[in-house]
Parts: C-alpha cells; sequence; structure tokens
C-alpha cells in the first residue's frame, strides 16, 4: 500500500510539471525587436556588456539598451544587413 501511494504521489506531481510547463510563461529570455549579434559587439568590436546593458551587474535581467545607446553607433546603419537596416529605421522614426 505504502508504495502505491508513492507512485500515485509522483504521478500526480509528473502531471502538475507538465501542466506547469506548458501553460507558465518562458523566463528563457526578452522578446527583442531586432535578431541582435552579441558575439560581433562583444568579441569583434570589443564592447563589454555593460556598455549596453545599464542593469548587467545589478539585475537577473540585464534589460534592453535604449535607442539612444543603440544610436551611438547605428543612427545610420553601418553595413547591408536587414537586422541593422531594420534598427536604423527604428531609431530615425
Amino acid at each position: 500500500m505504502n508504495k502505491r501511494v508513492v507512485l500515485i504521489g509522483l504521478g500526480i506531481i509528473a502531471v502538475v510539471l507538465i501542466v506547469a510547463y506548458g501553460v507558465l510563461p518562458s523566463r528563457s529570455g526578452v522578446d527583442q525587436p531586432i535578431a541582435f549579434n552579441h558575439l560581433l559587439h562583444t568579441e569583434e568590436v570589443g564592447l563589454d556588456c555593460s556598455e549596453c546593458h545599464r542593469y548587467f551587474m545589478d539585475h537577473r535581467s540585464s534589460g534592453l539598451p535604449d535607442g539612444e545607446t543603440c544610436a551611438q553607433c547605428h543612427e545610420e546603419a553601418m553595413t547591408e544587413n536587414p537586422e541593422e537596416q531594420k534598427l536604423s529605421a527604428m531609431l530615425q522614426g
């Protein structure tokens, strides 16, 4: 009888976890307005995360940079990359 109660309890817990996983919002990240290449900016350009993300050191979420931060380099597109073109259009209008 004891094993049966444990198995039923584990089954209930499994069902609750599966349902919760499907219902609760994901905490994996933030919807970003553009497809952003972090490696390009950190490794190739040499930017530190804190240069764009004001909450990088102090909060669980680094936060998205504001338009003024992006506009320092991208007010006008520097390349033909469609995502950079989209960013420049967002910053201009």
